[in-house]
């Protein structure tokens, strides 16, 4: 397996974040303030709840069953404060914010890249949305509507059909499978191991028939185009790979790209 396969696969859910440390000395000073805030929350929620407690126990002495507007407004401050953000919340989107702001750089790749990946499979069909948001994939396996084996269906079938004629074409499939088994043994403990491996397969076979000029077979999207005239949509999710980042899913509302946790 060449350099640039062994590049890729290093890359794997490993993006640089060259601002990380900065980033996490921020997050410690934010998550002082948090847990002052969630201090100062719960004793106000406290406090608000024996307030309850006290009018309560006045409507219960009264016995006329009238629950004054005293009683009403401590039951909107119990509901407003319960209603508050909780720290928890505010945890998640802080990661989030780590992990973005620690790789300026590398996010806006990644973005670029997922776009083209979108406009690439526009061409074949698929219809995808615009809208763009990022999440921590604890789990960095592609969900079942971004998986590489389902998403390049259709273009790995017209590339099948377009080699499986031609001269040399079970050489460049066992060509193909020896690359999916090397990388599949050197990304084995890789949740991206089998996509990438299948990726790679469908690049090398676009790459051999944009060298050789083959067109695209009749009963496909692009029929009668030269592979070499169409932008890989492997080579734009391999693109996305080399950024250390995942697309997670993607529909005609858009895509969710994944960070790998910190």
């Amino acid at each position: 397996m060449n350099a640039a396969w062994n590049g890729l696969l290093a890359a794997l859910l490993r993006p640089g974040r060259p601002l990380l440390a900065q980033c996490r000395a921020r997050a410690e000073e934010h998550a002082s303030t948090d847990r002052r805030a969630s201090e100062l929350r719960a004793k106000a929620l406290a406090d608000c709840r024996a307030r309850i407690e006290l009018a309560r126990s006045s409507v219960f002495e009264a016995g006329d069953g009238v629950v004054d507007a005293h009683m009403t407004a401590l039951e909107r401050e119990w509901l407003a404060l319960e209603r508050a953000e909780r720290p928890a919340d505010r945890r998640e989107r802080a990661v989030l914010a780590q992990a973005l702001a620690s790789d300026p750089e590398g996010i806006a790749r990644a973005e670029s890249c997922a776009r083209r990946f979108a406009s690439t499979l526009a061409a074949w069909g698929f219809e995808i949305g615009a809208t763009m948001t990022w999440l921590i994939a604890d789990e960095p396996v592609l969900a079942a509507r971004a998986r590489a084996d389902l998403l390049l269906d259709v273009p790995l079938r017209a590339l099948t059909d377009a080699i499986a004629p031609t001269y040399g074409a079970e050489g460049l499939v066992a060509r193909a499978r020896g690359l999916e088994r090397e990388i599949l043994d050197a990304a084995s403990d890789s949740p991206l191991a089998a996509d990438a491996a299948l990726t790679a397969r469908i690049d090398l076979f676009w790459r051999a028939c944009a060298i050789d000029g083959r067109c695209v077979p009749a009963g496909y999207p692009n029929a009668g185009r030269s592979f070499d005239d169409l932008e890989s949509p492997a080579a734009a999710l391999l693109d996305l790979w080399r950024t250390g980042y995942v697309l997670s899913a993607l529909d005609d509302a858009g895509m969710t790209l994944g960070a790998p946790p910190l």
